[in-house]
């Protein structure tokens, strides 16, 4: 399970115990700094919208340019491209994020945050979507895609998600349907996670909270994403500052410990959720830094492809069909080979092999260790 933090000031050092955070970024404040002649990257989180709250979610030192900096230090992460009011200029928007990061790592894109509360209709919630399709297409980063990223609570909210779970449209540019488990019942979250996988959509609880400081109840909401099979997951505000509790009594309610400055902290019992989930987060099994970076796909190369292209072949007897060895360029054969692989075993068939995917190969291989230290040494030698 990849565990990210969301709303967290702390920043620093929290690699150890996150695969990865979620980066939001706003369309407002792109709108402000250009008509401002300002650099958006300069900015924090909230300048131009509902600043009063959103200045006291992060250190004063976040801004944007900082935030892609330290993401750096996970594996993997989420960038949360929103708007609180919906413009022509977010599909641009969308592409200038895209271009702040590299195709090769592990990203997932959601695409806004609460549309439906927003602009009222499933309809325009797939319309939000495919405009971030539509940037990826034209920027050539393309990532998986996640949809809805709210709560299920409301009958329009249920008909709404019910709507788009059951459209082809939706279906073909999003991979992923992310909830909010923060005021999502724990019957609503059962019931539409298996509707989700059931289309062959993978699943992200977005926002794993609570509005009381208990651990056991939040751990009740982390304990079903593991019954349900979710591999994402996202712990709401591990760390808030004192000044943001004491602005809002609903925000004080989320954070799992205060921080009230001079290294000095009010820790609640739910924070005991930090050690708890260490036990299902996803190692990166190589030493080396920049395999942390790999999605293999179409269109990259290297010995990492090589190696993939072998395993399957020599261990799952998918063929290559490249009968003049294994080349390391993941083309249109690999694309095959690994598509086979994923129909095989049940897999969303994508040719998409994550850091997941690769731990599993290893995992299920008659000889694990042999191929983790062929893996080793190919990487060893990679340019």
């Amino acid at each position: 399970m990849y565990i990210y933090h969301l709303h967290s000031y702390k920043q620093i050092g929290q690699e150890k115990y996150f695969n990865g955070e979620v980066i939001r970024f706003l369309l407002e404040d792109d709108i402000y700094a250009e008509n401002n002649n300002l650099d958006f990257l300069d900015l924090i989180y909230g300048t131009a919208s509902r600043y009063d709250l959103r200045s006291k979610i992060y250190p004063s030192f976040m801004t944007y340019r900082k935030w892609i900096e330290l993401s750096k230090n996970y594996s993997t992460l989420i960038l949360s491209i929103n708007f609180d009011v919906h413009s022509w200029k977010y599909k641009n928007f969308c592409k200038k994020i895209l271009e702040y990061f590299p195709r090769n790592k592990r990203i997932i894109v959601a695409a806004g945050n609460e549309v439906y509360e927003k602009r009222g209709s499933a309809e325009k919630v797939y319309q939000t979507a495919k405009e971030v399709h539509e940037a990826m297409q034209e920027t050539q980063r393309i990532f998986p895609i996640a949809f809805w990223n709210e709560k299920i609570y409301t009958s329009g909210e249920k008909s709404a998600l019910e709507k788009l779970l059951n459209d082809d449209r939706v279906k073909d540019i999003c991979g992923y349907f992310a909830y909010q488990s923060l005021g999502t019942t724990n019957y609503s979250i059962d019931k539409y996670v298996k509707l989700a996988k059931r289309k062959g959509f993978k699943i992200i609880d977005i926002e794993a909270g609570t509005k009381t400081s208990n651990f056991d109840t939040l751990k009740k909401k982390v304990d079903l994403a593991i019954a349900l099979g979710i591999k994402d997951l996202v712990i709401m505000c591990p760390v808030i500052h004192i000044n943001l509790a004491n602005y809002s009594d609903i925000w004080k309610k989320y954070g799992l410990a205060i921080y009230y400055g001079n290294n000095k902290f009010l820790i609640k019992d739910k924070y005991k959720l930090i050690s708890y989930v260490q036990q299902f987060r996803t190692k990166i099994f190589i030493g080396d830094d920049d395999m942390k970076l790999y999605i293999l796909k179409k269109g990259v190369k290297g010995n990492f492809v090589r190696w993939l292209q072998e395993i399957l072949e020599v261990e799952y007897d998918f063929e290559n069909e490249y009968h003049d060895g294994w080349d390391g360029d993941f083309g249109s054969l690999t694309e095959k080979q690994v598509k086979a692989y994923q129909k095989a075993n049940n897999l969303p068939i994508n040719g998409i092999i994550e850091m997941e995917e690769v731990t599993n190969l290893l995992n299920k291989a008659e000889k694990p260790r042999y191929w983790m230290i062929k893996l080793k040494i190919f990487m060893a030698y990679e340019n």
